[in-house]
């Protein structure tokens, strides 16, 4: 099991629609080629973990570091696991919303994230990292 962490700004011509569009597509992509994880959107910034066979997170990877819809693609991590995190996701997605909506629901949201994750069920420095990803984008706006 392979599984990698990147980070990316979304390009301004890539709007909430074209998001929830791309999602869609991703959902469909990763069930048909055994690939789980999670996204997460916040302020036009990714932070993305996926997981599963090598050459296939890999390749999906490559797509994304080309997309015209992103910038600054940044690959964190890569790491080799026997187990996955997000192993009931085909992709999990969770947009962070505005600020002034932001401390209603950031607690039900982290709830609902990490119950639906084994992040805490098993020691990972690839789910320690994606957390410490999340919690910097989120404490940064």
């Amino acid at each position: 099991m392979h599984s990698i962490i990147y980070t990316s700004r979304a390009l301004d011509s890539f709007d909430s629609i074209q998001v929830y569009q791309m999602l869609e597509g991703s959902r469909s992509y990763n069930a048909e080629h055994g690939i789980t994880g999670c996204l997460l959107y916040h302020e036009r910034q990714f932070v993305q973990i996926l997981e599963g066979d090598y050459q296939v997170v890999d390749g999906l990877f490559q797509k994304i570091r080309h997309d015209q819809r992103h910038a600054e693609v940044s690959l964190l991590m890569e790491d080799n696991t026997d187990q996955r995190l997000f192993d009931n996701w085909n992709m999990g997605f969770y947009e962070f919303i505005s600020k002034e909506e932001r401390q209603l629901f950031r607690k039900h949201q982290f709830n609902q994230f990490f119950e639906n994750s084994n992040l805490f069920s098993q020691s990972s420095k690839t789910g320690l990292l994606f957390f410490k990803r999340v919690r910097d984008l989120l404490e940064s706006n």
